[in-house]
């Protein structure tokens, strides 16, 4: 039933975001400066309160930034999802619709994912290459390492 609940709000999420990029024009991108280092694919190596190697067995999750299409895509450990790339400064935003493949996924670690992704208000990159994605209260949501 969850899973149901889930692939439900998933499509109405994709549908509405169909309305909202036409009218939302609040969000502006900032594709130089900070938000160009996050160019490229990133791996999951932390998860705020989670083992990931019992979340992820066989497959973690990544997130990949195309800053020239201002694009995400990735994988969040079982199915794929693509989006609009909403980041200014170190700020970003992950809340915005996005569209996510549908495929049966055992466990609740696509859940954690998606949950986690929606707290995140910003970002830090590390000199050795770590991404950190943090809640409004700078807390770490999820650690991501260059891949």
């Amino acid at each position: 039933m969850k899973k149901v609940l889930f692939a439900a709000s998933i499509i109405c999420s994709v549908l509405l975001s169909c309305e909202s990029t036409r009218t939302n024009t609040s969000t502006k991108n900032d594709v130089s400066g900070t938000v160009t280092k996050l160019e490229g694919s990133w791996e999951l190596s932390y998860i705020a309160g989670n083992d990931i190697a019992v979340l992820y067995p066989s497959k973690k999750p990544f997130i990949h930034f195309d800053i020239a299409k201002e694009m995400i895509n990735g994988n969040s450990g079982c199915n794929n999802f693509t989006g609009k790339l909403y980041a200014e400064d170190q700020k970003i935003d992950f809340t915005k619709p996005m569209a996510m493949t549908r495929m049966a996924c055992m466990g609740e670690g696509e859940n954690i994912f998606i949950q986690a992704l929606q707290k995140v208000s910003s970002y830090h990159i590390s000199n050795d290459n770590t991404l950190n994605l943090l809640s409004a209260t700078d807390s770490i949501v999820m650690r991501l390492s260059k891949k």
